[in-house]
């Protein structure tokens, strides 16, 4: 059975009756192919059981206001599922067998994402390690050191908030040395970073004792070294290292004439 538009024609009515059953019949299996059609009124009749799209489209619809097209495409000779929005634009919804993500980021499970991303708003990762491969930096600081050794186990017992650009006990990385400084001995300072205090003494006659101290206390009293020589007849030279924390006071005492010096860290 097969439809024809031009039927009934001009006939006797017992013939064009046969043939507006005929093009019935034709109908019915037509619409029965994707659609709920009984033959016998129900409440669901023309629902869809699927949607066969009958062959791809060489080029995709003409845009127009207000409507949405959905439609097959060939791409390297398979049919893949296409939308057109009113603007135009097309989107390739299937490929090779599989919903295309190409440009889309997972909420979940594992994905290989390239190129830039841009996060608008604050970028929270928990429960998770970051794994880095290539070239690793952020605001254009090198941290690939972090991907193993020290720097790593530091991140890994929880060091807490720190810059990569800073340095001492935040465990970034450290800028150097700063400048020397000239100190006086039984003085105390306080010491706004890390360093070193060093001082020595040159004695043609008698002994020579230094006594560093270093701790939160103003004046320190905890020594932490100390250094004597006992004349033998020669000149003595006598030296004095103290290593000194960030926000600590230290003071180096000396019984002769003793140069100081302040050598601070990451400044």
């Amino acid at each position: 059975m097969a439809w024809d538009k031009n039927k009934p024609g001009n006939v006797k009515l017992r013939v064009g009756r046969q043939q507006i059953l005929t093009n019935n019949d034709a109908l019915e299996t037509a619409l029965n192919r994707d659609h709920n059609f009984p033959g016998t009124p129900t409440a669901d009749d023309g629902e869809h059981f699927k949607i066969t799209l009958h062959a791809p489209l060489a080029d995709g619809p003409t845009q127009e206001t207000d409507k949405g097209f959905l439609y097959l495409k060939d791409v390297s000779a398979k049919a893949e599922l296409f939308f057109e929005d009113e603007d135009g634009h097309e989107i390739q919804l299937t490929t090779g067998g599989v919903i295309n993500m190409a440009g889309v980021m997972f909420l979940a499970g594992a994905q290989d994402v390239s190129g830039a991303k841009t996060f608008q708003a604050t970028l929270t990762m928990s429960g998770a390690n970051i794994a880095m491969a290539g070239a690793e930096t952020i605001d254009g600081v090198d941290i690939s050191a972090h991907k193993e050794g020290t720097a790593k186990a530091q991140h890994d017992g929880g060091v807490g908030d720190h810059t990569h650009e800073s340095a001492g006990v935040e465990g970034g990385l450290l800028t150097g040395f700063g400048a020397w400084g000239s100190k006086s001995k039984d003085t105390v300072y306080l010491a706004a970073t890390d360093g070193f205090a060093m001082a020595y003494a040159v004695t043609p006659g008698g002994d020579s004792a230094f006594v560093g101290y270093t701790d939160g206390n103003n004046p320190p009293t905890t020594i932490r070294t100390k250094m004597g020589e006992v004349h033998d007849g020669g000149l003595n030279n006598s030296f004095i290292f103290l290593p000194v924390r960030k926000g600590d006071y230290w003071k180096i005492t000396c019984n002769v004439t003793a140069t100081v010096f302040w050598l601070p860290i990451g400044v």
